[in-house]
Order: structure tokens, then sequence, then C-alpha cells
């Protein structure tokens, strides 16, 4: 068992050293539309710029490899306003809310409502993110207002208002640590297949 195991390292190392030289130039994954948890897209304002106005707003991020040693880079031109939080997060198993978080914007407590653009660039490594069938990860933005409950869908109830005026990605090499690589393995071996 432990010469399958050593093996399957070997080869998933080697796999990472392959793709990394296959890299010569970033690839630039295709982003899919803005959305709410439901699939309904949000308005286009002047700008032009994304209003979102539900506390999760969703993307498919189409890559043109496998995520084995890659790592996304996005980067995020936003207005927060009233905005309390804003997070983002790529999914990483097959829970529907399993996205760790990486902040973008924390408003202080005493500051007042941002209007004007800010830019924040995040990386997130994607060799243990879960990849739908047509090669995409699912990307997750977190908002919440200073009147927020604590559920993701509040209805009508909703003060959520902030706006997305650029959404950049980029896809470079990363070294994943063992239990990225594992969490990769595992994905492979209990991937389900289309019947």
């Amino acid at each position: 068992m432990k010469i399958i195991t050593i093996t399957i390292v070997v080869f998933l190392i080697a796999a990472a050293v392959i793709t990394a030289v296959t890299l010569t130039s970033q690839a630039r994954p295709r982003i899919g539309p803005i959305t709410n948890i439901h699939g309904i897209p949000f308005p286009v304002g002047e700008g032009p710029a994304f209003i979102i106005t539900e506390k999760l707003a969703h993307a498919d991020i189409y890559l043109k490899r496998p995520p084995l040693a890659q790592q996304l880079i996005l980067t995020i031109t936003f207005t927060p306003h009233a905005t309390a939080l804003l997070e983002v997060g790529i999914r990483e198993n097959p829970f529907w809310l399993s996205y760790p978080k990486y902040v973008l914007y924390e408003k202080k407590s005493n500051a007042s409502a941002v209007s004007s653009p800010m830019t924040r660039m995040v990386s997130i490594p994607l060799t243990d993110k879960i990849v739908d069938q047509g090669r995409s990860v699912d990307l997750m933005f977190f908002a919440s207002s200073p009147d927020s409950k604590d559920t993701e869908d509040e209805g009508t109830l909703d003060t959520t208002y902030w706006q997305l005026h650029d959404l950049t990605t980029q896809v470079e090499f990363y070294q994943p640590n063992q239990a990225e690589l594992k969490d990769y393995l595992k994905s492979i071996l209990t991937r389900e297949k289309p019947l």
C-alpha cells in the first residue's frame, strides 16, 4: 500500500512539473455571467458595472487546463458603498457553501460609506478545489451590510448593495502542498462518471 501511495505522489509531482513547463504563458480563464444563487444575472448599470443587490453573487470560471499545480489570480474592481464586509472564494468540496473566504473589503466601525471604486488582487490555489464537468470552478462573492441577518438568502429584506466594475482572471503555476495533492487525487478517484 505504501508503494502505491509513493507512486501516486511521484506521479502527481511529475504532473505538476509537466504542467509548469507547458504553461509558457499565463492562461486567462473565461468568466461566466455574474448571477445570484438562483442563476438570475445581476443588472448592469452605468460604467458599466454589475449592480449586486444580494448577499451572494456567483460566477463560473472556465479553466483551460486541469487545476493541478495552478492558482487563480483575481483582480477585482468594485465599489462597496455601505457594504460592511465583502469576501470572495472558490468552492472546495461538494457542499454548496464550502468556500474558503478571502477578504476584499471590511468597513471600519466609524467609517462612512465608500462611493469610489477600489481594486484588490487575490491569489487562490486551485489544486484542491472542486472542478465541474465543464472544467469550471465556482466563484462566490459574499457581502454583508450593517443590518444583515445570518441567512444566505434574505429575500426582499436583503439590503445589500455594491457594484462590481471589473473582474479579471489569470492562472499561474503554484506549488501545491501535500494536503492539496491528496485532495486533488481524492477528487479524481471519487469523481462521478457520466452514465
